[in-house]
């Protein structure tokens, strides 16, 4: 965008100031098509971020409609629109959508995009395919070993699940949920006092964490 006022808005995280410049700019009508989509595009962000989904589904169905050629940004498009219906809980539909993008972009952002919407869903069979496609591309992303842990913890394979949950320990923004499910992992394989170790240090981080002070009294009885 080349407007100060939206990206000022954009950049402070104020989507509601950033909506009301979104909606003036393009009831102007002085905007090229590439800056008309772009515009449309970050309204479509806008209202995610303001949270009425339903408006949000609207315009990026109406994006859907306008791109008649199958490719990358049609896929993109289909992987927003999946997330959004994810985040409304409706699962079945979230997995439709997420299935057409990846018949036409795998790529690890789609792929990524397909493991979220299917661990939100509670379906763990259905991530273990995107996993393996994204783990196949990118054999050493951190991010996707762990969510493959935590799927073999959600299924119960203890032991299998211990290294993949170790590698969150290396992601900033998975660190403090990659200690507590790995010493759950570790507990229930068999391990309690390196479990106890680690929950003693995630209780030093945040003492309320009353799932660890939970599992840390397991330790104890075990």
């Amino acid at each position: 965008t080349v407007d100060t006022e939206l990206e000022t808005a954009l950049a402070a995280a104020r989507y509601d100031r950033a909506l009301l410049r979104i909606d003036k700019l393009l009831k102007i009508g002085k905007n090229s098509p590439g800056q008309y989509d772009s515009l449309v595009q970050l309204r479509a962000r806008c209202l995610f971020e303001l949270e009425d989904y339903p408006a949000c589904e609207k315009v990026l169905q109406s994006l859907l409609d306008s791109i008649s050629v199958n490719g990358p940004q049609k896929a993109a498009f289909l992987a927003q629109l999946a997330r959004l219906r994810s985040w409304q809980q409706a699962h079945t539909l979230a997995a439709e959508t997420i299935h057409r993008a990846l018949e036409l972009d795998d790529s690890p952002q789609i792929l990524q995009v397909a493991v979220a919407i299917a661990l939100r869903a509670r379906d763990h069979a259905a991530a273990i395919p995107h996993l393996q496609a994204l783990l196949k591309k990118s054999p050493r992303d951190a991010r996707a070993q762990y969510h493959l842990g935590l799927v073999r913890l959600r299924q119960g394979k203890y032991e299998l699940a211990i290294p993949g949950l170790r590698r969150g320990l290396e992601v900033e923004q998975l660190k403090a949920d990659a200690a507590f499910e790995l010493a759950v992992a570790l507990r229930k394989s068999g391990a309690p006092r390196q479990a106890l170790a680690l929950l003693i240090r995630t209780l030093e981080d945040d003492p309320s964490r009353e799932r660890a002070c939970y599992q840390a009294s397991r330790c104890l009885l075990e």
